[in-house]
């Protein structure tokens, strides 16, 4: 018996409606698949994702988070591939807080909006087998001019297997929209080649205890040898600068300032020696266990008092967790 092109489309609507109540049972549905009677359910269940992946299939959910000991409340849709909870190896906590689902067989671009309470977010991906295309990825905050970068950036969601960290929104943002779209697509790969992708934005709080290394108490890979005279350490959590006060004694000096945990590396320290900018200050190195990058303080002027003051700080685009450590080390 034909059917018109607007029966066909009730039809599809009808079958289709029960699935914006509840995920598809992807598992079930390949072990039923097996037999004559599983395909035949199989291909209504077909029938009506298509009718639903035509639009951007989007799952945002958002609760408190809860303790460590439970599992937080999340979307049924995709679970295994963007786990509730993770944590880096340095201690950071990722909890989820938002999902979403785009099939870049029928769509080349998903929005969608996050609940934004005090804590930096972060980005992770679940790619398809087959990436079909690379991803251009920004976030945006209604009322603010410009996007918010995501570090490292995500020319492809399937090279990084960690969170992208989201760089800081502005104070009192309660809304952030992510939008993904499908850059630089390869040609149609069929029907068969999977393609959904699978994001997941989570809030992540750093460390309880941050990673560091105590700085040594000589340096003896120079002539004269240097010996610690002065040093401290601060965490990103708690405004990343340190200051260090020591008497000038006509000897030289030099600064050893390295960062430990996820900062170390990928975030830059400005260094000031009575007030004077220190142009050679670069990328913050990481701890000595990885090897020495010290600097030699030259042409130091003492203040009033006879003092040297040198303050190092970390001037980071996204937000990180990890610690920054300062030491200064006077000629023997």
């Amino acid at each position: 018996m034909p059917v018109n092109r607007h029966e066909l489309r009730d039809l599809l609507d009808e079958r289709s409606r029960p699935a914006f109540d509840r995920p598809i049972p992807w598992e079930s549905l390949r072990f039923r698949a097996h037999g004559p009677r599983g395909r035949r359910h199989l291909s209504v269940v077909v029938a009506c994702a298509v009718a639903l992946t035509a639009v951007a299939v989007v799952t945002a959910t958002r609760s408190a988070l809860p303790s460590p000991g439970h599992r937080p409340q999340v979307a049924a849709s995709v679970v295994d591939e963007l786990p509730p909870r993770l944590q880096t190896p340095d201690g950071k906590l990722y909890e989820r807080v938002a999902t979403a689902v785009m099939d870049s067989r029928h769509q080349d671009k998903v929005t969608f909006d996050v609940r934004v309470r005090d804590r930096p977010l972060a980005l992770l991906v679940n790619c398809p087998a087959s990436s079909p295309g690379a991803l251009r990825i920004s976030v945006t905050v209604p009322g603010e001019p410009g996007r918010f970068r995501l570090e490292p950036a995500p020319w492809s969601g399937c090279r990084y297997k960690a969170p992208y960290d989201v760089s800081p929104l502005p104070p009192g943002t309660r809304t952030a929209t992510f939008t993904v779209e499908m850059t630089d697509r390869d040609d149609d790969p069929g029907p068969q080649t999977p393609s959904v992708w699978r994001f997941g934005v989570y809030e992540w709080t750093p460390p309880a205890t941050p990673a560091r290394e105590t700085p040594p108490t000589t340096i003896t890979n120079s002539s004269p040898e240097f010996t610690l005279v002065g040093q401290r350490t601060a965490s990103w959590h708690t405004g990343g600068r340190v200051t260090l006060t020591v008497p000038h004694r006509g000897r030289p000096l030099i600064l050893l300032a390295y960062c430990a945990g996820d900062i170390a590396g990928r975030a830059g320290i400005e260094v000031r020696v009575n007030g004077r900018l220190l142009k050679n200050a670069l990328a913050c190195p990481r701890t000595p266990s990885h090897g020495m990058s010290y600097t030699v303080l030259r042409e130091i002027t003492p203040d009033a008092h006879g003092m040297v003051t040198v303050r190092v700080g970390l001037v980071p685009k996204i937000p990180r967790s990890g610690t920054l450590t300062a030491a200064l080390y006077e000629a023997g």
